[in-house]
């Protein structure tokens, strides 16, 4: 049996992401033979074709455009000059670097919307068709995963595609549709009434803390000559929950080719959730039907999985989980510096005042260049509104963990929000004005500031009323966010948040050299899509490593900018 696990296209490709549970339950199947497949690189390349982008895109996987802010930036440039123009010559697609190919207009709420797009003859089905005419499409099952909303139109446009060239013989199955703030899972009901994504999968796999279980019964089944269609979940198959991490051997996937020097791997340490598991504005927890946090007992396991990992050549990590303790961090790290594992990785983690300077070494010793800390707010009354409130923890204590971390090498991203329900001005304003100066002077300190979102399955969403929340109705059956109203004594504070969001960002960026970096290096859209790439994708990974630290203070040339 030959199981192929289909990537479709969708963001600019500058990280991978783990297949590990799907590779590692398929290559188990006895006689499988298990392959990768990127249609989105394929895309890419095929979009810019032999023009100066196409070049920009060639340069990017060499290590010598990322030894110089020039060099970088003039990729970059033709990439997004190319891409201006292509928008411009055409009326159904915007196509974006950190999202993809989008088809203007398309309600991506709703799967069937997605699905009356997905089989007509369009612009992005003969892109993804002239993809995939690359490929090797003779495999008995392909696994699909998705990331957003985008990548779910091009999987059902791919689906169409595939069952057209090789008619009813392929199984295809969306096996992983879980991502950040995406997932299908709570929308489950809803799309298996409509029975739209049943017109282009056989199987979907409900559950992102059942692919083990239920990807292996599909193959056993599909070798006994029976499909299993629908929204497939354990207990609806009669079987029993996953064992576990430790419970099924991790076997790495080779890397896909990407627009970066060297593979990035986005992957996880624990498969299990976030150990605070209270913030009211999170989707994370709602993917994780195991409420056990991270713990110490893991690390063995973990460590294998990243011994393998860098048997198979992988060197960048970036590890999402949505947040690891300073003591399984330190476990961690121990565990690389005895294994000698040659490693560079990021993570993400509460603020918490036991990551003391000794945890902070060991960890830049073991390879870390990066932690991302959810700040979210520097008022305490916003903090109790979101249920992430700390006594013990007081804005000292968090600019000098931020402090420890520049002392340490370990460069840090801090996440905020404003706007969430019960923010004012002032509230917004001290966040804002804190970070700017807390982060003044730290090296490769990087940021973002986000706008709250509604989403489905977080506290907000479950109890609106507790937050003076008034839910307003979805556009479809699988809204990735709500629209909603305040109740009247939270919505004009609201309002002038709203207002003031703009200038808040202005606010970080100048304070923290940005603007004056970007004006220093000629503005524009290219070199702010620069500087976002920096900021929030893979190949910020390769900055962030690098002794020459060519984005590294923004406010003087670092080694090697020329």
């Amino acid at each position: 049996m030959k199981v192929a696990l289909l990537t479709v296209p969708g963001k600019f490709p500058t990280l991978l992401h783990d297949p590990g549970v799907l590779w590692s339950t398929a290559s188990r199947h006895p006689g499988a033979e298990v392959t990768r497949l990127s249609a989105n690189f394929e895309w890419w390349r095929l979009l810019c074709g032999a023009t100066p982008a196409g070049d920009a895109l060639e340069a990017f996987r060499s290590p010598e455009v990322f030894s110089s802010r020039r060099r970088y930036f003039a990729a970059v440039a033709e990439l997004t000059g190319f891409l201006a123009a292509y928008n411009a010559g055409q009326t159904e697609l915007s196509v974006d670097l950190f999202r993809g190919p989008a088809v203007r207009g398309l309600n991506y709420d709703d799967s069937g919307a997605l699905a009356e797009y997905a089989r007509r003859d369009t612009a992005l089905s003969r892109g993804v068709a002239a993809a995939l005419d690359r490929l090797d499409l003779s495999a008995d099952v392909f696994l699909f995963s998705v990331t957003f909303p985008q990548d779910l139109l091009t999987a059902m446009v791919a689906a169409r595609l595939i069952r057209e060239r090789r008619g009813a013989d392929p199984y295809l199955c969306l096996a992983d549709h879980g991502y950040e703030n995406f997932s299908l899972h709570v929308h489950a009901p809803a799309l298996e009434d409509s029975g739209h994504l049943a017109g282009f999968f056989d199987g979907i796999v409900l559950s992102k803390q059942e692919r083990r279980t239920v990807l292996a019964h599909v193959l056993e089944r599909l070798s006994a000559g029976v499909r299993l269609e629908g929204f497939l979940h354990a207990e609806g198959l009669g079987l029993p929950k996953d064992a576990g991490f430790a419970a099924y051997p991790y076997v790495p996937s080779p890397p896909l080719e990407t627009f970066a020097p060297k593979p990035v791997l986005w992957t996880r340490v624990s498969e299990r959730r976030c150990y605070w598991s209270r913030c009211s504005f999170c989707v994370q927890n709602a993917k994780y039907d195991n409420p056990q946090p991270p713990s110490l007992g893991e690390v063995e396991g973990s460590l294998d999985k990243l011994s393998a990992l860098a048997a198979a050549g992988y060197e960048y990590l970036v590890f999402s989980d949505e947040a690891l303790s300073p003591s399984v961090l330190k476990a961690l790290s121990e565990g690389i510096l005895r294994r000698g594992l040659k490693l560079k990785w990021s993570c993400r983690c509460r603020i918490e005042t036991s990551f003391t300077p000794e945890i902070l070494a060991r960890m830049r010793e073991a390879g870390c260049y990066e932690i991302l800390f959810g700040l979210e707010s520097a008022s305490a009354r916003m903090l109790k509104l979101m249920e992430k409130h700390d006594k013990g923890l007081d804005l000292d204590a968090v600019r000098a963990l931020w402090r420890r971390c520049d002392a340490a090498g370990i460069g840090v991203h801090i996440t905020m929000i404003a706007g969430f329900p019960g923010d004012t001005p002032e509230d917004s304003a001290l966040t804002a004005d804190f970070v700017s100066e807390a982060l003044r002077g730290v090296r490769h300190a990087t940021f973002k500031l986000n706008y709250f979102s509604l989403f489905p399955d977080t506290p907000v969403f479950n109890a609106p009323e507790r937050f003076g929340v008034l839910l307003g109705e979805g556009g479809g059956d699988m809204p990735m966010s709500y629209p909603y109203a305040l109740t009247p004594e939270l919505a004009a504070p609201m309002r002038a948040v709203e207002d003031l969001y703009p200038d808040l960002v202005e606010r970080l960026y100048g304070r923290l050299g940005w603007t004056e970096f970007l004006r220093r290096h000629g503005g524009g859209e290219a070199v702010d899509k620069a500087l976002h790439l920096y900021f929030h994708t893979g190949h910020g990974t390769f900055f962030k490593t690098d002794a020459r630290e060519v984005f590294g203070d923004p406010s003087a040339p670092a080694s090697g900018a020329a």
